[in-house]
C-alpha cells in the first residue's frame, strides 16, 4: 500500500541553530531536482522533483514529552533531516525526535547534516566531529544498535554548504550524490554564463542608451542652431547644420527626431538647390531668360556670373563697382552698369573671356523683348541704337532723349518709341530703315504697346487718348478721348484684344479692340484691374473695395463677386490663366490671401493665409509671409504641404526663370540660392530625407562656417559635434558603411575608418582635424572637385565679408 505524506521532511533541531536551520530550509524547498534522473514525488501529488515542503519547529519543545503537534507532523514527514552540532547533541528534544521517528520504522529515512558553523577541533586540537551527533547517532539509545544515516558536514574544509545539502537531496530521492552534485555543478555553470550574458546584454543595453541620449543630443542641439540660423535670416548658413541634425542610412543608431525633420524642411532643402552662392552678402541677383545664366552684384559692386548648367562650377568675376545688371532678352547679352554716369560693358555670359565692349557713361539703358536692338542713353542724354546681330555695325544716334519710367520698345520688338526734351514723341520701325515717325507733343511717360505689338496708346498734353494701329499706320487712330490723371488709367490685355481706360470722372470701359464696333462695355470706377494671360478673364477692384472677376469671351454673363478686397493689394492671374490671387480684406484692417480657380467654376477658394508679396510660376505660386520666410505651392495639388524656403530678402528676393524650371531666392543676408523645380522633390524622414538631400544638394550646401568650427565664437556644444567630423554633412560616413559608394568615399569599412579618427581627434589628444576640402577615402573626382570648389567660395566669402565691413 502506497503511504501518502504531507511534508517531505521534518527538520529537527536546536533552537541555537536556528540561523543555520532556516538557510537550510530555504534552500532545501527551492531546490529544483534534474529532470534528467527521474521524475520524483516524495509525497504523493505535490510538487514535482522538489523537497517541497519541509516541517521546521520553530519553538522548543515542553518538558517530558514530545506533544502532539510534532508527534504528528513527524507522522506525515517522509523522511527526517538532524541538524547536528553540540548545541543538538545536548538537546532532548532533537533526542526525542530521532526515538519517535525510528520507532514509525523509518530509520533508513533519517539524514544528518553537520552545522556550517560547528566546531572542528576542541580547545586541545582534538576532532569535534563525533561531539556534533546526538546520542540516537552514538549507540547509546537504542539497544546499543547505532543509526548509520547519511551524513553531511557544511563546515568549511569539509562538504560545504552546498554540497552538504545536496547530499541530504540526493539521499532523500534515492540517487548518488556524485550524480545531483556534478549537474550541479554543470547547471550553475551554464546559470554563470547565462547572467554573464545578461549582464554584459545590460552593458551593452546601457551603452547603446547612453550612446543614443548622446547622439539625440548633439543631433538636438544642430538641429537647434539651424533654426536659430535661419530665423536671423540665415538659412543657407543653416543648411549644413540641418543635415548633420538628421541621421546617416549607415549610422549604427539612427536618431530621427521630428525637430530635425522640421528643421531640415523649414529652410527649403526638400528641393534640390543648384547652385550656392557664397561671394558675400548679395545686392541684386538676375536669371537670363533661359535659365542658364544667374548674375549676381555685392555690395562693392563685385559682379559674378554662374553658368547654372554647370554644376558646382566656378563663378566668373567681371569687375567691380557695377551696380546693375541685365540680361537680353534671348539670354546672348549681358550688360553690367555702374551708378548713374558710369561706364558700362556688355558681355557674352557664355564667354566672357573677350573684352567686353564698352558703351561708355550711361544713365539708362533697354533691351528689345527679342534681344536684338539694345537703346541706351548716355551721361549727356543723348541716345544711341545698338544691332546686337551686327556688332561691326556702328550704332545709330537718336538724339536727345528723355529715360522713360518702363520699356520703350513694343513686345514684339518691332518698334521702338522715344521721347525728345521738348516731349515730342517718335516711332522707329526696326524692321524698315525708314525715318522716325513723328507722333507730336505727348503727355510726358504716359503710353503703352499691347503685348502683341499690333497696337499703341498715347497721351496727347491735354491728356486725350488715342489708339494706333501698328500693322497699319496710316489708319486713324481711335479717340478715346479725355484720361484721368490718378493711376491707374488705362491697360491692354496679354492678347491686346482688350483695353481698359478710365475717363476724368472715374468712369471706367472696356473696349473691344478686335471689333471696333462693339460697344464699350461699363465697368464703373475702379482702383485697379488685372487681365488674365490668356486675355478670356478681368478681375476688377472699384472704389468701394469690391471686387469682381469677368468672363471677356461672355461679355453679357454677371461679373462673379471676389468680395471686399484690400484697397492696396495686389491681385493678379497664373501664367496660365487657371488661377486668380486676391488679397481679401478681413476685420476692416487684415487682408488674407485667397487663390480662385477661375477654370473650375464650382472650386471652392483656397485660403492662403496672411502674405506679403507672390509671385507665379510656370507650375508654383511663390508667396512671402508676413515674417519674410517664402512658401512654394504646388498648383496642381494645392492640398499638398507647404514647400518651405526659408526667409527671403524684402526687395530682389526671388525671381523665376522664364520657363519656370529655377527659381533664384535672397535671404534676408544677401546670400542666394537657385533651387530646380523640375528636379525631385525630397519626400523622406530622418536618414532618408538626408540622403536625398544630399543627393540634391549635396555639393551646393556650404561648408560649417569657421566662426563656429574653428574658433571660439560660436557655441561650445556646437563646435564640439563637429569636432573630429568632416566640413560637408554629406559625407559623414556612418559605422555600418561598408558597401561602396562612388561619390562619397569607397565604402569597405570607411565608417569605421572615420568613427576612428573622431575618437583619436576628439578623445585621445592626437591627429590632426579635418581640412575644409578634404574628403572620405577614395571619394570620387567630382565631389573632391566641388568640396575644393565650396572651400573655395567660402574663403571668398569670408574676404569679401571682412572688406565689405
Amino acid at each position: 500500500m502506497a503511504v501518502l505524506f504531507r511534508y517531505a521532511a521534518f527538520v529537527s533541531y536546536s533552537s541555537k541553530d536556528a540561523r543555520f536551520t532556516k538557510h537550510l530550509h530555504r534552500a532545501l524547498e527551492s531546490y529544483l531536482i534534474p529532470k534528467s534522473l527521474g521524475e520524483f514525488d516524495l509525497i504523493g501529488g505535490g510538487k514535482k522533483n522538489r523537497l517541497y515542503p519541509i516541517f521546521r519547529d520553530r519553538e522548543e519543545l515542553s518538558a517530558g514529552h514530545l506533544g502532539e503537534r510534532i508527534e504528528g507532523a513527524l507522522k506525515v514527514s517522509a523522511t527526517l533531516i538532524v541538524v547536528c552540532s553540540p548545541n543538538s547533541a545536548a538537546s532532548p528534544w532533537v533526542q526525542k525526535e530521532i526515538e519517535f521517528f525510528v520507532s514509525l520504522g523509518r530509520r533508513d529515512k533519517i539524514y544528518a547534516i553537520i552545522a556550517d558553523d560547528a566546531p572542528l577541533t576542541d580547545a586541545a586540537g582534538a576532532d569535534c566531529t563525533r561531539a556534533c551527533f546526538p546520542p540516537a547517532f552514538q549507540g547509546d539509545a537504542l539497544a546499543d544498535d547505532a543509526l548509520e544515516p547519511l551524513a553531511a558536514d557544511a563546515r568549511k574544509g569539509k562538504d560545504g554548504f552546498r554540497n552538504a545539502w545536496l547530499k541530504v537531496v540526493a539521499g532523500a530521492v534515492g540517487v548518488s550524490p556524485g550524480q545531483l552534485i556534478d549537474r550541479d555543478k554543470k547547471r550553475r555553470r551554464l546559470q554563470r554564463r547565462a547572467v554573464g550574458a545578461g549582464v554584459a546584454a545590460l552593458a551593452a543595453s546601457l551603452a547603446i542608451a547612453g550612446a543614443w541620449i548622446d547622439a539625440s543630443a548633439w543631433r538636438t542641439r544642430l538641429s537647434a542652431h539651424a533654426v536659430s540660423l535661419a530665423s536671423e535670416g540665415r538659412p543657407l548658413d543653416a543648411a549644413p547644420f540641418a543635415v548633420a541634425g538628421l541621421s546617416g542610412r549607415a549610422d549604427a543608431l539612427r536618431v530621427r527626431s521630428q525637430e530635425a525633420d522640421d528643421a531640415a524642411s523649414g529652410i527649403g532643402l526638400h528641393i534640390p538647390i543648384r547652385s550656392n552662392f557664397d561671394i558675400g552678402p548679395m545686392s541684386e541677383i538676375s536669371l537670363s531668360g533661359d535659365g542658364r545664366f544667374l548674375g549676381t552684384t555685392d555690395r562693392r559692386g563685385n559682379v559674378f556670373l554662374y553658368d547654372l548648367s554647370e554644376e558646382g562650377g566656378e563663378p566668373k568675376w567681371l569687375g567691380e563697382q557695377f551696380f546693375s545688371l541685365s540680361f537680353s532678352g534671348d539670354s546672348r547679352f549681358l550688360l553690367l552698369g555702374g551708378l548713374s554716369g558710369d561706364e558700362a560693358f556688355l558681355y557674352d555670359p557664355a564667354d566672357p573671356t573677350p573684352a567686353p565692349m564698352p558703351l561708355g557713361p550711361l544713365i539708362a539703358f533697354d533691351f528689345s523683348p527679342d534681344g536684338r536692338f539694345l537703346l541706351t542713353i548716355d551721361n549727356r542724354f543723348y541716345g544711341r541704337l545698338h544691332d546686337l546681330n551686327d556688332a561691326t555695325r556702328e550704332p545709330a544716334t537718336l538724339g536727345f532723349l528723355v529715360p522713360l519710367p518702363h520699356s520703350g520698345f513694343s513686345g514684339d520688338g518691332r518698334f521702338l518709341l522715344t521721347l525728345d526734351r521738348r516731349a515730342s514723341g517718335f516711332l522707329h520701325n526696326l524692321a524698315a530703315s525708314a525715318a522716325p515717325r513723328p507722333l507730336g507733343e505727348l503727355y510726358p511717360f504716359h503710353f503703352a504697346f499691347s503685348r502683341d505689338g499690333r497696337h499703341l496708346l498715347l497721351l496727347d498734353q491735354n491728356r486725350r487718348g488715342f489708339v494706333h494701329n501698328l500693322d497699319d499706320l496710316s489708319a486713324e487712330p481711335i479717340a478715346l478721348g479725355r484720361i484721368r490723371e490718378a493711376d491707374p488709367t488705362y491697360g491692354f490685355s496679354a492678347d491686346g484684344r482688350f483695353l481698359v481706360i478710365c475717363g476724368p470722372i472715374d468712369d471706367c470701359g472696356l473696349h473691344n479692340l478686335a471689333e471696333r464696333e462693339a460697344p464699350i462695355v461699363p465697368l464703373g470706377s475702379l482702383t485697379a484691374w488685372s487681365f488674365s494671360a490668356d486675355g478670356q478673364f478681368l478681375a476688377t477692384r472699384t472704389q468701394d473695395i469690391e471686387g469682381f472677376l469677368l468672363a471677356l469671351g461672355s461679355p453679357n454673363e454677371a461679373p462673379i463677386p471676389l468680395g471686399e478686397l484690400g484697397a492696396r493689394s495686389p491681385f493678379g492671374f497664373s501664367r496660365d490663366s487657371r488661377f486668380l490671387l486676391t488679397m481679401e480684406l478681413r476685420n476692416q484692417v487684415r487682408t488674407e490671401a485667397v487663390l480662385h480657380n477661375v477654370v473650375g467654376a464650382a472650386a471652392e477658394p483656397f485660403h492662403l493665409g496672411e502674405i506679403a508679396d507672390y509671385f507665379f510660376g510656370e507650375r508654383f505660386l511663390l508667396t512671402r509671409d508676413v515674417n519674410g520666410v517664402a512658401f512654394l505651392r504646388d498648383l496642381d495639388d494645392l492640398e499638398s504641404e507647404l514647400l518651405n524656403l526659408g526667409p527671403v530678402a524684402d526687395r530682389g528676393g526671388f525671381q523665376f526663370s522664364v520657363d519656370g524650371r529655377l527659381v533664384a531666392t535672397r535671404d534676408a543676408a544677401g546670400d542666394g540660392a537657385v533651387r530646380d523645380l523640375h528636379a525631385p522633390f525630397a519626400q523622406g524622414s530622418g536618414a532618408r530625407l538626408r540622403a536625398e538631400i544630399c543627393a540634391g544638394s549635396g555639393n551646393a550646401l556650404r561648408p560649417f562656417p569657421r566662426e563656429v568650427r574653428s574658433s571660439n565664437q560660436g557655441p561650445q556644444r556646437v563646435r564640439e559635434a563637429l569636432e573630429g567630423r568632416p566640413w560637408n554633412p554629406c559625407d559623414w560616413r556612418g559605422l555600418l558603411a561598408i558597401w561602396r559608394d562612388p561619390e562619397r568615399g569607397d565604402g569597405w569599412f570607411e565608417g569605421l575608418r572615420q568613427w576612428l579618427r573622431l575618437m583619436h581627434v576628439r578623445h585621445f589628444g592626437g591627429g590632426d582635424d579635418w581640412l575644409c576640402q578634404e574628403t572620405t577615402s577614395r571619394a570620387s573626382e567630382r565631389t573632391r572637385a566641388a568640396r575644393a570648389s565650396m572651400c573655395a567660395r567660402f574663403a571668398a566669402s569670408e574676404v569679401a565679408e571682412e572688406t565689405n565691413e
